[in-house]
């Protein structure tokens, strides 16, 4: 057997940040989270932007921190983030301001201006993302009206994993999975789409797309030279490169802050039906892409958690949820995605004002809310399969659902019981564990995804749900579409 080799992945969310040491003996990969810190946006006149060099510092603690754990053990490390945001670079190759966080568009009227100026099919034909506010391509029409001199001084547009990456190396890349979510990559040349860039009047700021799982430099600290890998470096791209059964007849979950939810497609499905399913097409370490939507996820939750510390009741995670187990089901129902839920400023009362709206019934207890919050989430799982299976023509056989919601037992059967399907739930730090999924397989130490799905399972719990109350959920759906002011979820 060989001797252990390490990876360290960190894995940057939005509400905070992970690193984690992947320790693989050649047979078994075992992970252990060593520093986690919070990511906390920093509001300025109203823009709210991320601390990057707060990041940025903590992030070489981790390094350093997992130097002292494994020593010479440690071969390489790699960034994934959440999409879309990015910081600019000048062209001396100097940082020109913190990055804006990707809510700030959701204050401005900037995605309905470019869509009427370019056209909605013509931009998704190219660049077949989901339309979303947020999208790199408008967040740039954004910072034209509200700060034109960044743009102006912009040698370089990097995407958060590529900027830590840049700090740390002093290359300028980007990376296959996080560009297909910028709504700037154009799939079919496998390159970002000029003529978008043109029409959106925008500098040649875009650096070359390498593939996921690439070399791209070494780090020198503390006199040791560690290799820099781009893994997938969309954190939903190494989620579902974590999946032990990602065929294409399963619906792939990774349950977070938000839900992205789809299938495996062997070429992006860039046409209207996709486009007017509002369906995203991101793409996978194996440049295959996940037809996708992201759906608003256990942000409900974090928010209400939230709320409620705000007035003195802190109640964990696991408290919420019993409380929600002993509350009568089917009461009410929401659209998870309704916008009053983006950015509320008090969660618990937004959710029982949509449920009102939307059937009626509007819930008073803590344990009621969280209730309909996790049967809504459910819901609109069943939809989202409804839409994917419409438009890749196939049926879904199975669930996989993988990230930190996989510790949510209620979620995961609920999502069983709506579907009528097996639910496989694991592993839950999916977005580290495919991070170094792409570490391994960039420095060979596995040889292509064949050997993943046996590397998780023999690694990795994976716990197992099967449908037990399908039909009660199948009445309740049914009752839902009628006589509710024709709402459908």
């Amino acid at each position: 057997m060989m001797g252990a080799v390490s990876f360290l992945a960190i894995d940057m969310g939005a509400s905070n940040v992970k690193a984690v040491i992947g320790r693989f003996n050649g047979a078994t990969l075992k992970v252990e989270e060593i520093y986690r810190f919070d990511n906390i946006p920093v509001n300025i006149n109203g823009i709210d932007m991320w601390d990057i060099l707060f990041l940025y510092r903590n992030i070489l603690y981790a390094i350093r921190k997992a130097i002292n754990l494994v020593g010479d053990e440690l071969v390489s490390v790699g960034i994934d983030s959440w999409g879309v945001d990015f910081g600019l670079i000048d062209k001396k190759g100097f940082l020109i301001s913190n990055p804006l966080h990707y809510r700030n568009p959701f204050k401005f009227n900037v995605m309905e201006r470019v869509i009427k100026r370019i056209g909605k099919w013509e931009i998704f034909k190219r660049c077949p993302a989901q339309f979303r506010p947020f999208n790199t391509i408008y967040q740039l029409e954004m910072i034209k009206e509200i700060a034109p001199h960044t743009l102006e001084s912009a040698g370089s547009l990097l995407n958060i994993p590529s900027l830590i990456t840049y700090f740390l190396t002093g290359e300028k890349k980007a990376e296959f999975t996080m560009a297909t979510t910028t709504q700037l990559y154009n799939p079919t040349i496998a390159d970002w789409d000029n003529y978008i860039i043109k029409q959106m009047n925008l500098p040649d700021v875009f650096p070359e797309v390498l593939d996921p799982c690439t070399v791209v430099g070494k780090l020198d600290i503390d006199s040791r030279k560690i290799k820099v890998v781009l893994p997938a470096t969309h954190d939903t791209g190494s989620a579902f490169a974590s999946v032990p059964y990602s065929d294409t007849e399963t619906l792939i979950m990774s349950s977070g802050t938000w839900i992205p939810i789809g299938m495996i497609s062997e070429k992006a499905q860039n046409t209207q039906e996709a486009m007017n399913a509002d369906l995203a097409n991101e793409g996978c370490i194996d440049k295959r892409f996940r037809v996708l939507t992201n759906m608003t996820g256990l942000w409900l939750i974090q928010e209400i958690r939230r709320n409620l510390s705000e007035r003195g009741k802190r109640l964990e995670y696991a408290e919420l949820i019993e409380m929600a187990q002993s509350i009568k089901p089917f009461r009410g129902f929401f659209d998870v995605d309704h916008p009053s839920l983006q950015k509320p400023d008090d969660m618990l009362q937004a959710i029982a004002d949509v449920t009102e709206e939307t059937c009626g019934y509007r819930p008073q207890r803590i344990g009621e809310i969280v209730r309909v919050a996790l049967e809504s989430l459910a819901l609109k799982v069943v939809h989202v399969k409804s839409l994917l299976e419409s438009v890749l023509k196939r049926k879904v056989k199975q669930v996989s659902m993988l990230g930190g919601g996989v510790r949510n037992k209620l979620l995961c059967q609920f999502v069983s019981d709506a579907t009528g399907l097996p639910v496989k739930a694991g592993p839950a730090e999916g977005a580290a564990v495919g991070n170094i999924i792409g570490q391994m397989l960039a420095l060979g130490y596995i040889s292509g995804l064949h050997d993943v799905s046996d590397l998780i399972r023999g690694s990795f719990e994976i716990s197992e749900y099967e449908p037990k109350r399908h039909e009660e959920w199948k009445d309740f759906m049914e009752n839902a579409r009628i006589g509710r002011k024709g709402e459908r979820i």
